[in-house]
């Protein structure tokens, strides 16, 4: 059982990893965020990019450090939860 709760855990944090890559690449292309295919992947991730750029201001050349944030904190958390879990 333990075993499927940390593969299910870590299939969850990766598919999200995913999500911050894709919008990673996203920055650096111009698109429309309203199609079909980004308006998922955009709200899926924005809830948490909005949540670190209220604390973490873009930098003065634009550059936006958000999902990169997003990534360290994601992997951080999941590291956590690994260990409560393999605890028990």
């Amino acid at each position: 059982m333990r075993l499927l709760i940390l593969t299910l855990l870590n299939l969850i944090f990766d598919v999200c990893y995913l999500l911050f890559i894709i919008r990673i690449f996203l920055l650096y292309l111009p698109q429309n965020r309203y199609t079909k295919f980004l308006k998922p992947i955009y709200n899926i991730t924005e809830p948490l990019l909005s949540w670190i750029r209220k604390g973490v201001p873009p930098a003065s050349m634009g550059f936006d450090a958000a999902p990169f944030i997003a990534m360290v904190l994601l992997y951080m958390l999941q590291q956590v939860l690994l260990k409560v879990i393999s605890l028990f």
